[in-house]
């Protein structure tokens, strides 16, 4: 595994690349959250994982929240194409914003029901599906992607 979200984009496309032979692109993404020193970062999903339920990480990180007075936070996705051995093009989105004190929002997954986008007042999560996929991380990335393969 990489340190970066960047290093595990590569990683996984590299694989792909030398699996298949043709070129490949593959992501990375997940947040860094100021009040836990902009962890969990490449370990997001992971760091979920380590909680009984999704409420009681999110439970976590609003306690940190509280102690320390930082509710920063951003999702990032970098994306990797392969497109010969070891030549890699990458892609990044980010968005930041805060994490809210309690859950909101059914939609979306992960920490969506936590995360406010900059300029918003609602969650990703309670977003509509159109809405958030106008403003994340990862069709940011994605439109990066598009642009260069098709401009």
């Amino acid at each position: 595994m990489g340190k970066t979200f960047e290093e595990n984009a590569i990683i996984k496309s590299n694989y792909g690349f030398d699996k298949f032979g043709i070129p490949c692109f593959a992501d990375d993404s997940g947040i860094c959250i100021e009040s836990l020193k902009w962890a969990p970062g490449v370990l997001s999903k992971r760091f979920l994982e380590k909680f009984k339920t999704k409420e009681d990480c999110f439970n976590y990180i609003f306690k940190k929240i509280n102690k320390v007075k930082k509710d920063r936070a951003f999702f990032k996705t970098s994306i990797s194409l392969t497109t010969d051995r070891r030549q890699n093009i990458l892609f990044n989105g980010r968005i930041d914003g805060t994490i809210t004190l309690k859950k909101r929002g059914l939609n979306g997954f992960g920490y969506d029901p936590i995360f406010i986008p900059l300029n918003f007042k609602i969650t990703l999560a309670e977003m509509k599906l159109k809405q958030k996929n106008s403003v994340s991380h990862r069709s940011i990335a994605v439109t990066k992607l598009i642009n260069f393969l098709f401009n």
